[in-house]
C-alpha cells in the first residue's frame, strides 16, 4: 500500500469488492432457498463446498493487514485448533508456523490467500457444469420459453453496471466503511482490543461462536451452521411455497445473529446470541423432520 504507486488504490478495491463479492453471495444464497435450489443436488452441494472455500480464503486476507484488529482475530481463530483431540496443539504450531503470531505465519497465511482461490475458480467451474446440465431453479426461467440470450453483451453488461453502482456507493459514501478504524493501528501482542469483531459478513458466524463456552464445541457449531445447509438437499423432492415460511425465518435468524455480533459481548448479546442460534439452527431441524415425516407418513 505504502511502496507500489497507487497502491491504496488498490488495496481500497480489493476491501470493497470483497464486501460487494459476499453480498451478492448472500443475496445468491437467499434466492436459492426461495426457489428451492437445493433440489438439485449436485449444484447444491458444490455451492456449500464453495461458501466454505470462500470462507477460509477471506478470513486469511482479513489477517494479513498487521493491525490490531487483525492480529488479534489471527490470534483468537486460530487458538481454537488446540481444541481438536490430542493433535490440536501440533496443528496450531504447524499453522502459526513459529510458537506465536508472527511474520511467519503472515508469510504462510498470504501464500493460501493467493492459491486457494484457484481452487475456487475449478470449484466455480463445476457449479456452472451442473447448472448448465440441471437449469436453474428460478420459476421465471422455467416459464420462459426456450429461447438462448448470450452471455455478451446483455449479460455482461448489467452485471457490470450493478457492480459498478454498488462500487460507486463505496467511493461516495465511504471507502472505508466495512473497516474497523482500530486496525489502522499497529499490532501490538501488549495490548488486546476492547471489542474484536470481525467483518460484517463474519457477524452471524461469530455471535453463534462466541455464545458457546466450550472450545470444541464452537468448532462444530461454527461447521455445522454452515454445513446444516447441506440437510436441504437430502429433504426435499418437490419445492412449495409452504417452506417460504422456512426461508424467512432463515434469512430472520441471519439478520439478528449479525446484529448480535455486531454489538459487543456483554451478557445480554451473549444471552440473544444463544437463544438465535438455537432458533436458527431449530428451523433447519424442523424442516427436515416436517419433510421426513411427511414422506414416512404417505
Amino acid at each position: 500500500m505504502r511502496i507500489i504507486p497507487n497502491g491504496i488504490f488498490m488495496r481500497v478495491i480489493h476491501l470493497n469488492v470483497a464486501s460487494i463479492f459476499f453480498l451478492f453471495l448472500y443475496l445468491h444464497i437467499f434466492r436459492g432457498l426461495f426457489y428451492g435450489s437445493f433440489k438439485f443436488k449436485n449444484t447444491w452441494n458444490g455451492g456449500v463446498v464453495i461458501i466454505f472455500l470462500l470462507i477460509i480464503t477471506a478470513f486469511l486476507g482479513y489477517v494479513l493487514p498487521w493491525g490490531q484488529i487483525s492480529f488479534w482475530a489471527a490470534t483468537v481463530i486460530t487458538k481454537f485448533l488446540r481444541a481438536i483431540p490430542k493433535f490440536g496443539g501440533i496443528i496450531l504450531i504447524w499453522v502459526w508456523r513459529r510458537f506465536s503470531v508472527s511474520n511467519f505465519t503472515l508469510k504462510f497465511f498470504f501464500s493460501l490467500h493467493f492459491l486457494l482461490p484457484f481452487a475456487l475458480l475449478l470449484l466455480i467451474l463445476y457449479h456452472f457444469i451442473c447448472l448448465h446440465f440441471k437449469g436453474s431453479s428460478s420459476k421465471i426461467s422455467l416459464a420462459a420459453p426456450p429461447l438462448k440470450i448470450k452471455f455478451t453483451p446483455f449479460f455482461l453488461f448489467k452485471d457490470f453496471l450493478n457492480f459498478s453502482l454498488i462500487l460507486l456507493f463505496f467511493i461516495i459514501f465511504d471507502i472505508w466503511l466495512t473497516r474497523e478504524g482500530e486496525n489502522f493501528i499497529k499490532a501490538n501482542f501488549l495490548s488486546t482490543p476492547a471489542h474484536i469483531k470481525p467483518e460484517w459478513y463474519f457477524l452471524f458466524a461469530y455471535a453463534i461462536l462466541r455464545s458457546i463456552p466450550h472450545k470444541l464445541s464452537g468448532v462444530i457449531i461454527i461447521i455445522l451452521a454452515i454445513a446444516i445447509l447441506l440437510i436441504l438437499s437430502l429433504t426435499i423432492k418437490k419445492y412449495n411455497s409452504k417452506n417460504l415460511i422456512f426461508v424467512i425465518l432463515f434469512i430472520y435468524f441471519f439478520f439478528i445473529l449479525s446484529w448480535v455480533g455486531f454489538n459487543e459481548a456483554v451478557d445480554i448479546f451473549v444471552l440473544l446470541g444463544l437463544t438465535f442460534s438455537f432458533f436458527y439452527f431449530s428451523s433447519f431441524i424442523c424442516f427436515f423432520l416436517k419433510f421426513f415425516f411427511l414422506n414416512w407418513i404417505f
